[in-house]
């Protein structure tokens, strides 16, 4: 989420759900890399981008394991 900023956070939630990243544990996700890089980005490979961030979101079971989001309480 870092690297591809809102529009694949975007993607995610109309996929997967509002509350899925929540569920994931996945919280203060910062995009000042994709600020960063976003200076360098054209603007005709956006529909691109488009459909790499759908293929992200629509196959984030198969491309990211669930058990590496999992956190373990520290005794």
């Amino acid at each position: 989420l870092n690297y591809h900023g809102q529009q694949l956070k975007k993607a995610w939630e109309s996929e997967r759900g509002e509350h899925d990243l929540q569920r994931l544990s996945v919280e203060n996700v910062d995009f000042a890399v994709f600020q960063e890089r976003q200076k360098y980005l054209g603007f005709q490979d956006r529909g691109k981008r488009l459909k790499l961030h759908q293929f992200i979101s629509k196959n984030a079971n198969v491309l990211f394991d669930e058990v590496l989001n999992v956190r373990v309480p520290l005794p």
